[in-house]
C-alpha cells in the first residue's frame, strides 16, 4: 500500500510546489490610492497606497520614481479623446481644457510655486501599503476645479504615477518588480497631452480630493 501512495504523495507535494513558485513571480499591483488625513487647519501632503500584496525594502528607493498628475479627459475637436496630465502645481487660472471646446496650450505650464515631486517614502501601518510625502501640499483649488471638471462632465482625477527604472525599486517581499504605470508623464515637465482616455494608467485609479 506504502508503495501505491507514493506518487500521488510526490504528484501533490509537486502541485504544492508549482503553486508556491506561481505565487512568488507574482508582481504586486497597486489596488489603492488616497491622501492621508491631514490635521486640522493643514492640506494633505501625504499619500497612502495599498498593494496586493506585502512590499519588499524601501530603504534605497528613490522616491522620484513616482509622480503625481491631474489627469482630464476632453475632446480632441476631431471626434476622439485626449488625455491631459498637469503637475499637481496647476492652478487652471484660465478655465478647464475641454470647457466651451478649449484645448489645452501646452506652451505652458503655469505653476503657483515649483513642481510637486514625490520627496520621501516610507512604510504604512501595514506591510502591503507605502506612504507618498509630496513636497507641497494640496492645493484646494485643485479639489475645487475637480469639481468644476465634474459638473460639466469632464473625467478628470488626481492620479498616481510610477516608473520601474532600476534598481532599486518597488518590490514585493518575493523580489517580484512593480510594473509601470503611466510612467510617461514622469519625463515631462508641467503640461503634456495624449490621445485616448487615461492612457496607460491601468489600474485607472483616481485620488478623492480630502
Amino acid at each position: 500500500m506504502a508503495s501505491l501512495a507514493r506518487p500521488w504523495l510526490a504528484s501533490a507535494l509537486l502541485g504544492a510546489g508549482c503553486a508556491e513558485f506561481e505565487l512568488e513571480t507574482i508582481a504586486p499591483e497597486l489596488i489603492a490610492a488616497e491622501f492621508v488625513e491631514p490635521e486640522p487647519g493643514e492640506r494633505p501632503s501625504l499619500v497612502e497606497l495599498r498593494f496586493s500584496e506585502s512590499l519588499g525594502p524601501i530603504a534605497d528607493v528613490d522616491p522620484e520614481h513616482f509622480r503625481m498628475s491631474i489627469a482630464l479627459v476632453i475632446d480632441d475637436g476631431q471626434g476622439g479623446e485626449l488625455t491631459v496630465y498637469y503637475d499637481l502645481s496647476h492652478g487652471f487660472s484660465e478655465g478647464l481644457p475641454g470647457q466651451d471646446g478649449r484645448l489645452p496650450d501646452l506652451g505652458g505650464p503655469w505653476p503657483r510655486h515649483a513642481f510637486t515631486i514625490v520627496a520621501a517614502l516610507e512604510h504604512g501601518e501595514a506591510a502591503d501599503e507605502l506612504i507618498l510625502q509630496l513636497s507641497y501640499p494640496l492645493d484646494l483649488a485643485i479639489c475645487e476645479a475637480l469639481d468644476q471638471a465634474a459638473t460639466l462632465g469632464i473625467p478628470a482625477g488626481i492620479f498616481v504615477h510610477y516608473a520601474e527604472a532600476d534598481y532599486p525599486r518597488i518590490t514585493d517581499e518575493a523580489g517580484n518588480a512593480l510594473a509601470d504605470l503611466a510612467a510617461h508623464w514622469l519625463e515631462v515637465n508641467g503640461v503634456t497631452a495624449v490621445a485616448g482616455a487615461y492612457v496607460w494608467l491601468d489600474p485607472t485609479l483616481a485620488i478623492p480630493c480630502r
